[in-house]
């Protein structure tokens, strides 16, 4: 069945639903909102809250989702983009849509027309030559110039190495065809108690998944690689996002920061996106060393990049994973190692 969105878009805009509807939600549901407080504190007070109880998720404000609502519908609504699609995923009975804009530069063109100079500023935006690839039209004569500012540390007191063996020989190799054997995962870990024992204070290790985080902490524990490492660093700590686990992010940081003062050292496994690996300053003895096992490239399965990098192939004339897409890939992997590093 076919429906006018744009007349959906102009009875949410000219009604004023989100406001209604956050008007009825303040009036009505404070009741509620007490309600679930009071129960929460006598739990926490009589100490019966249940270990595996999911963490309280953060209601979204109704004027949030209708916007939300009046976002989605405008763009599905804007035919004039023909590098646009909308990705449509099921889980656990529920469906999502999400539009997905393949080609930035379509719409950035207006601002670069109308605008003296456009400045784009970030965190951690290196690489960024993908980036301003994608958001300049091929036909822009204006050159982009980048900016870089030095970090804090100057790069005399930094040592960056690769490490492609381990004590044993093996190659440290861990795509996904390499993770049938467990020889290189073992020799990872030996390699890292080496590492121990020689760098003091705190050792972040950062792994490309949570999968992979679990089978080496597994495989470390049974083959007493962590003993090794704990001889040096007097506790190891692995962030988990599994449900039911106690430890989180949110409690694994102070006990990790208390541990290297009081103790001298430890080391935190976590994962490149997780938690703890944006937005934290693993300053001084925190952080003397940090590790990258193995590199984040974007799962290909996924269907949102699978459909940008198509994209990509077709306007290169249809080659498979040619340059630019190729290009966007391997951006993707370096901006988050640069993001946890």
């Amino acid at each position: 069945e076919q429906f006018n969105v744009h007349a959906v878009a102009r009875y949410l805009r000219v009604s004023q639903l989100g406001r209604k509807l956050n008007m009825f939600h303040d009036r009505h549901g404070s009741t509620a909102t007490e309600s679930q407080d009071i129960v929460s504190k006598d739990a926490t007070t009589k100490n019966t809250t249940p270990k595996d109880a999911a963490p309280p998720q953060r209601a979204t404000s109704p004027a949030a989702a209708i916007a939300a609502l009046e976002a989605f519908i405008a763009c599905i609504g804007s035919p004039e983009s023909s590098a646009a699609r909308v990705a449509v995923t099921v889980d656990s009975g529920l469906a999502r849509l999400k539009y997905l804009l393949l080609d930035p530069a379509e719409p950035f063109s207006e601002i670069l027309r109308d605008a003296r100079a456009v400045i784009l500023a970030g965190g951690t935006m290196a690489p960024a030559d993908d980036l301003v690839r994608q958001l300049r039209p091929p036909d822009h004569p204006t050159d982009a110039r980048l900016f870089s500012w030095p970090h804090v540390v100057d790069a005399s007191h930094v040592c960056a190495t690769v490490v492609a063996s381990g004590p044993t020989a093996q190659p440290l190799r861990f795509a996904q065809s390499d993770l049938a054997s467990p020889a290189g995962l073992s020799d990872a870990g030996l390699a890292l108690a080496a590492l121990c024992r020689v760098v003091p204070g705190g050792v972040v290790v950062f792994f490309p998944s949570y999968a992979l985080l679990r089978r080496a902490h597994a495989l470390w524990r049974d083959a007493q690689v962590l003993a090794r490492i704990e001889k040096s660093k007097h506790r190891v700590f692995a962030e988990d996002n599994r449900s039911g686990v106690a430890a989180n992010a949110e409690d694994m940081l102070p006990q990790y920061s208390q541990c290297v003062a009081q103790h001298g050292g430890a080391v935190l496994l976590s994962v490149v996106g997780g938690r703890l690996s944006e937005g934290i300053n693993f300053s001084d003895a925190l952080g003397r060393a940090v590790v990258m096992v193995g590199l984040p490239f974007p799962n290909l399965g996924d269907a949102e990049l699978r459909a940008r990098l198509d994209y990509c192939d077709a306007s290169e004339g249809g080659e498979q994973m040619g340059p630019r897409a190729r290009a966007m890939y391997d951006a993707l992997c370096m901006r988050a190692v640069n993001q946890s590093i």
